[in-house]
């Protein structure tokens, strides 16, 4: 009985602790603003990709 109890307590403090962490509980890390562009887009943009005829 005491070995639940416990165990409900430590699963309790571990969302409320998430929870705080990101803000958004079961959502995960917050999206960055801007999504980035493919590197090898930026680097050869007017080249074709290697093995395309």
């Amino acid at each position: 009985m005491e070995i639940k109890k416990n165990e409900a307590e430590t699963a309790i403090r571990h969302f409320s602790t998430w929870e705080s962490f990101w803000g958004r509980p079961g959502h995960g890390a917050p999206l960055p603003e801007c999504k980035k562009q493919r590197l090898d887009r930026l680097l050869y943009p007017k080249l074709p990709p290697i093995g395309v005829h």
